[in-house]
């Protein structure tokens, strides 16, 4: 009977790579055969010749990969198999770097202020005598991410007339007429000098936010802070 055609490439390619040692048992002397050493050549006999005639193509093919992880050393307990590095820090997107922190701080010249806290969000209140006559919208811009802010105001000076409304409950009719007189000069000395630029920021936030924005009234700016997380904010300043 004729040999499968399979058969046949797989006892040639014994022939071919295994030489004597297979009918000698591997020592030459005519020694018993290993069988178990002959099954194993027969195999892997075959998987090389079927992924050397057809490749990737071969029935083989999958099979004859090598593990290329680091031997069993028998021990049940667990191994380093390998190590990374990460340059993406988790909070990577939100974080501000040390140099543009120490900028913010530098340029912040606004000292004082008021918040509430409410469930949803937080107001920051500044007072700004006179910010509603001199400053425009486009004078203010907020700047923030998700864990800080940064308000500025150009073009803002102290408008007299502000200060002296609030004089006037400290002072008779008669010396109202003199400060009323004397607030109108230093006004008009004003016009057209450019004022100066103020800021708040806040180079890390009590808590994150999702939205900022701000109103401008006569003699304040009110920030609001939209909360990420309902949660209690007892500062503004983390």
């Amino acid at each position: 009977m004729a040999e499968d055609s399979s058969t046949s490439i797989i006892h040639e390619t014994i022939a071919t790579g295994a030489g004597d040692d297979i009918g000698t048992g591997g020592n030459g002397d005519g020694g018993a055969v290993d069988v178990d050493a002959v099954g194993e050549q027969l195999t892997q006999s075959a998987l090389r010749d079927n992924i050397s005639k057809k490749g990737k193509n071969a029935y083989y093919y999958a099979h004859a990969h090598k593990a290329t992880g680091p031997e069993w050393d028998g021990k049940i307990e667990p191994r380093l198999l390998s190590t990374s590095s990460s340059n993406i820090s988790s909070n990577s997107i939100t974080s501000i770097p040390a140099s543009s922190k120490a900028e913010l701080m530098s340029k912040s010249n606004i000292t004082n202020y008021a918040f509430l806290n409410e469930e949803t969000k937080v107001k920051i209140y500044i007072d700004l005598p006179g910010v509603g006559n001199c400053c425009q919208d486009a004078d203010i811009n907020l700047d923030y991410t998700d864990n800080s802010l940064s308000l500025t105001i150009k073009n803002y000076y102290v408008n007299p007339l502000a200060s002296v409304a609030v004089a006037d409950d400290e002072k008779n009719n008669d010396d109202d007429e003199m400060v009323v007189s004397d607030a109108e000069e230093k006004a008009d000395a004003k016009v057209g000098n450019q004022g100066e630029d103020r800021c708040l920021s806040f180079a890390k936030l009590y808590g994150g936010i999702e939205k900022a924005t701000f109103r401008k009234k006569t003699d304040k700016v009110i920030v609001t802070l939209i909360k990420k997380e309902m949660k209690e904010w007892s500062s503004v300043i983390a």
